[in-house]
């Protein structure tokens, strides 16, 4: 089961991209699985979701205007992790942006970069709860 998930939204430029996502799959997102407390990862491209997720664009928009706020929206990575502090305690935001290297010139790739950390405060259970199968 996961208890805490962290997102980043970003862009990337079509020259590198597929550089990017080479190192991504193959390197970047198994390194965070292989470590203690992380129970998935994934990776995500947005092809802007057709006329309905228009409107919920235009009825939130963006974080355009707010200082420091990426507007990334292209592609999303999810981690999720077993404990909130597996991804708080040292913050998993602050370990990325301390890699060095080839991981930095990949992740230098990103443009409009928007992480976020999300943590379960209360989780509701329907009645199906018992035919989950364990560790989901």
């Amino acid at each position: 089961m996961d208890q805490a998930i962290w997102a980043t939204w970003y862009d990337l430029p079509k020259d590198g991209r597929a550089d990017y996502l080479d190192w991504l799959h193959g390197e970047y997102l198994p390194s965070w699985q292989a470590r203690p407390g992380i129970a998935w990862a994934a990776h995500y491209r947005s092809d802007g979701g057709g006329a309905d997720m228009q409107k919920v664009r235009d009825t939130f928009p963006q974080s355009q205007g707010l200082e420091g706020v990426g507007t990334g929206t292209q592609f999303l990575t999810l981690i999720g992790a077993v404990e909130p502090w597996t991804l708080a305690a040292p913050s998993a935001i602050a370990q990325e942006a301390a890699l060095t290297g080839t991981a930095r010139k990949m992740l230098d790739l990103r443009q409009g970069v928007r992480p976020c950390l999300f943590s379960v405060f209360a989780r509701v259970d329907g009645p199906e709860i018992d035919q989950r199968p364990a560790g989901t």
